[in-house]
């Protein structure tokens, strides 16, 4: 019989598409296709068995894997088994031989293999794989009851009564596949089916179902009290979601795969449905990050009651143990909390809370059934009725400014998995699970905010005194840091409202929290204020010019008190550092710091300038007053000295490497001249230097002198370090400057990537008069090895000269600050052009 042609395939994939659009859910999807694929696999058997010798009742062909459970993707492999009782291995290998060719031929990729019910029996009672693939089994054609006749031995042998060893073995498969594959399900780029809360976790919990009860029927086990209803059913719809969310991508990558990369994740929305047929970047970045929302769910939901799932598999344990009564509704057994009160926990739920804070005080985990009926009690978490109940807002800030949280997972972020948080907080649940589709931010915004309380609670301890000394001591200034800590927990909760200003909507939230959980008019200001302004200080510090008394002023008078300013900082610093590892650099703690005191000295003595430092003794004449604030005087001296050796030589320019914190400095000196930072930077790039930060200063005195300090990493072929020599090279290089036709070149044009791993960061320009004579320009753009030449050559060929500039790096994000003398709006129109030329791909 010829081969069915490969357009079945073709036509029931063509179907998934249509259901996807129309909102079908995953389970249905991949039973769908499941279907299809039986029907062709049975077709092409029975040719099969027309061309062998042996009979169909003589042998089982049956699906294992994906197809067995019925949870096939599109372009997934079909795992197929003939169990063949004392037959002539020639006569199943000829049998094998018929059948696996056609399927190939038609568009499958079928691994087809023979086994002797005797023989599969002895490896799954060792092997993992031999069992899960048993459990899977599911009878396409032939004599079903070798297959079931197999299955019954093992529930004799090594599964039903006798499945702890099996399971044991599941947990540390989980265990070493979570390690592999990155240990947290809030990955940016997660795998679908190997990765923590993926669909191989799913198949797990089905395999410890099917183990114990024979089923995995999450709905008939619910019914049977095998399972809570309530997570039967978060558990069902975890499965949708995977489900579907795998099969759309399978279909986007028109091949197997699993990983769900940022450019995967940009083709998902429209080929679900969920753009209009003409939508702009913004509605496709809002629908990524909604569905990417719904991923980030289903997976910990997955991952966290899976477990469960599989705890509760378990064979019980019949023995005695000592039991230790805390009060009237808590006892300590086996070392776990237990609830022991006759009143269910879903009709007193404020006492979750108070099982929470009792765990962590005795520093024990909740006992199974403990957390079981808590998660039943908030599954649905509006449903649960204590938005505005007293005792259960008591119970609420308890557990949120506690310092003794030190537990992982913290009660905190128990209270936020099993919906305490979004219970008191509806808002909360908008960001729970809510990624940003950029490469800035690493975490959900959810993980990101529970980040930062845990990291106010250990500066509350005292555990970063060394790190962030001036953190600390406001913490301990603070006597009621509830305010601090309800507005940390809201920040962010502004970024569900994608149509509005996230900072404004967040305020209307906190406003409104803080004023139903009860706080007094004056600190629901504050907690207002404190979300409104959460991204002052930073944008400030950073971009900013802090010896401007104009910016001090208007900074001190939206916050409005001292108390205001400490905690604005300390929501400011615990904010930056969680965004991902390593953000929050000494360079950015220095920069907030110094807008602290600055700040607080306007406050507290009045200032109407900012407090200068004390010009040092050798340092450069006629720097900005920025420059004095963020040096100290013995860095000043040294960059005095650099100046006189320079001029003392007849040079224009020196160079020097030396250690700075946070990493490599490069201090160049230098007569000031058209086009020395474009060309500095080009020289960098040449020399395998990479610029993650940098001040620009230039002088007013006659001849202006320019100190310029790039904090800097090697790359390349020189990531061992920057050698003298390297140094002497550049220092050389600069001393020849370029002429006009250097600073009038096009640089050239960067090439389009057909196929990116993640976004690009947009080219965006943005101008904003500092004074009469001054103007600020911010470009963010992709940061590459030569984004700031780029830069500073569009700015050189237009004729601007740079007055002072703030250069970060932030992942593949480069944001730059620059202070020029007023642009018009011609030259801003033209300078913005001209960037949009030298920084876009394509030109």
């Amino acid at each position: 019989m010829a081969a069915a042609p490969a357009s079945t395939l073709d036509e029931a994939r063509d179907a998934l598409r249509t259901a996807l659009r129309a909102g079908q859910g995953g389970t249905a999807l991949a039973v769908q296709f499941a279907d299809v694929v039986d029907s062709v696999v049975c077709e092409h058997a029975k040719a099969a068995f027309e061309r062998s010798e042996i009979e169909p009742a003589q042998v089982c062909l049956g699906a294992v894997g994906g197809l067995g459970r019925r949870e096939l993707a599109p372009y997934s492999d079909l795992d197929l088994v003939v169990l063949a009782p004392d037959l002539d291995d020639a006569a199943i290998e000829a049998l094998v031989r018929e059948l696996v060719h056609p399927l190939w031929d038609a568009g499958m990729r079928a691994n087809v293999r023979a086994d002797h019910p005797s023989a599969w029996l002895a490896d799954a009672a060792s092997d993992i794989t031999s069992c899960t693939g048993l459990l899977d089994l599911r009878p396409l054609l032939g004599n079903a009851e070798h297959a079931e006749s197999l299955r019954a031995q093992a529930f004799d042998e090594f599964l039903g009564p006798r499945r702890a060893e099996f399971l044991d073995r599941l947990d540390v498969e989980a265990q070493e596949r979570h390690e592999r594959y990155g240990g947290t399900v809030y990955l940016v780029e997660p795998d679908l089916k190997h990765g923590p809360g993926g669909l191989r976790d799913l198949a797990s919990l089905e395999w410890a179902l099917r183990a114990a009860h024979r089923t995995a029927d999450l709905g008939q086990l619910a019914a049977d009290e095998h399972l809570p209803p309530n997570m039967a059913a978060l558990l069902q719809e975890a499965r949708d979601v995977l489900l579907k969310l795998r099969i759309a991508l399978h279909l986007a990558a028109k091949r197997s795969q699993e990983r769900l990369g940022f450019s995967y994740q940009e083709l998902l929305p429209p080929l679900m449905g969920r753009v209009p047929p003409k939508y702009d970047d913004a509605t496709l970045v809002e629908a990524v990050e909604r569905t990417m929302q719904e991923y980030y769910r289903a997976a910990r939901a997955l991952l966290r009651y899976g477990q469960r799932v599989r705890d509760r598999s378990r064979p019980r344990r019949d023995f005695v143990s000592m039991i230790r009564r805390l009060d009237d509704r808590f006892s300590i057994a086996r070392g776990r909390l237990v609830y022991t009160a006759d009143v269910p926990l879903a009709d007193a739920p404020v006492q979750c809370f108070g099982a929470l804070a009792r765990a962590r005080d005795r520093h024990v985990s909740l006992a199974g059934e403990t957390f079981d009926a808590i998660a039943e009690a908030f599954a649905v978490p509006a449903a649960v009725g204590i938005a505005d109940d007293r005792a259960a807002h008591a119970a609420f800030f308890e557990l949120l400014i506690n310092t003794d949280d030190v537990e992982h997972p913290s009660a905190v972020e128990l209270a936020s998995e099993l919906g305490l948080l979004e219970a008191v907080v509806p808002e909360f649940g908008e960001i729970r699970g809510r990624m940003q589709h950029d490469t800035y931010h690493v975490y959900t915004v959810d993980q990101h905010t529970l980040a930062a309380l845990a990291m106010l609670k250990r500066i509350a301890r005292g555990d970063h005194n060394k790190d962030y000394p001036l953190a600390t001591s406001l913490h301990l200034e603070l006597d009621d840091p509830r305010v601090l800590y309800l507005a940390t927990l809201v920040h962010d909760t502004g970024k569900a409202d994608t149509g509005r200003d996230q900072c404004e909507s967040g305020r209307e939230v906190a406003w409104e929290t803080a004023r139903r959980l009860g706080l007094c008019d004056a600190d629901v200001e504050r907690c207002s204020m404190l979300v409104a302004e959460h991204l002052a200080m930073p944008l400030l510090s950073q971009k900013r010019d802090l010896s401007d008394p104009d910016l001090i002023a208007a900074l001190a008078r939206r916050v409005g008190s001292p108390r205001g300013l400490a905690e604005l900082y300390l929501l400011s610093l615990v904010d930056t550092a969680s965004v991902r590892p390593g953000n929050l650099t000494s360079w950015k703690l220095a920069l907030l710091d110094e807008l602290y005191l600055l700040a607080r000295a306007h406050m507290r003595r009045g200032f109407t300038r900012v407090p200068q430092q004390e010009a040092a003794q050798d340092e450069p004449v006629g720097m900005p007053a920025r420059y004095r604030n963020l040096f100290d005087a013995d860095l000043r001296n040294h960059h005095g000295a650099l100046v006189q050796q320079m001029l003392a030589q007849g040079e224009a320019v020196d160079l020097e490497l030396d250690v700075g914190a946070g990493g490599l400095r490069l201090t160049l000196a230098g007569l000031d001249r058209p086009g020395l930072l474009a060309q500095t930077c080009a020289v960098f790039r040449e020399h395998g230097v990479e610029i993650m930060a940098a001040d620009i200063f230039s002088s007013d005195d006659v001849p202006s002198v320019v100190v310029d300090v790039f904090r800097v990493l090697p790359r390349g072929e020189a990531e061992r370090g920057i050698s003298p020599e390297t140094v002497e090279l550049m220092r050389t290089q600069l001393l020849q400057p370029w002429g006009q036709a250097e600073l009038q070149r096009r640089p050239p044009e960067r090439p389009s990537r057909a196929w990116s791993a993640r976004p690009r960061t947009p080219t965006t320009v943005t101008f904003e008069d500092a004074s009469e004579s001054r103007t600020i320009i911010e470009v963010e753009t992709e940061a590459e090895a030569d984004t700031l030449e780029r830069i500073t050559l569009a700015m050189a060929a237009e004729g601007i000269e740079i007055l002072l500039a703030r250069i970060n790096t932030e992942a593949e994000r480069a944001v730059d600050t620059f202070y020029v003398e007023r642009l018009g709006e011609d030259e801003q129109r033209r300078l913005t052009d001209r960037l949009a030329d030298y920084l876009d791909p394509g030109g």
